[in-house]
């Protein structure tokens, strides 16, 4: 699936390096483009759980992303689970 990260300001190149290079350490996630003048990142994800782990690694190196209230408490909630069968059966 594609997803576009929306970043609140911009960067310098430095910065768009680094976004990329801790990006690209998530395995289910390939960068498509950094283009951190318009404040955009577009990525391909395999599953919800990875574009979750490149929202909280973007957020762990302090960039500010463009999310509703709703869609940050979805991200936080105590009570996600990606698990699609019980781990034990």
């Amino acid at each position: 699936m594609k997803a576009i990260i929306q970043i609140e300001r911009e960067y310098s190149p430095k910065d768009e390096s680094m976004i990329a290079r801790n990006l690209s350490r998530i395995m289910d996630i390939r960068i498509l483009d950094v283009d951190l003048k318009s404040g955009k990142i577009l990525l391909l994800y395999n599953d919800p759980k990875s574009l979750d782990m490149a929202y909280r690694e973007l957020m762990r190196i302090g960039c500010r992303l463009k999310m509703s209230a709703d869609a940050l408490k979805k991200l936080f909630s105590p009570h996600r689970s990606f698990r699609s069968r019980p781990m034990y059966s």
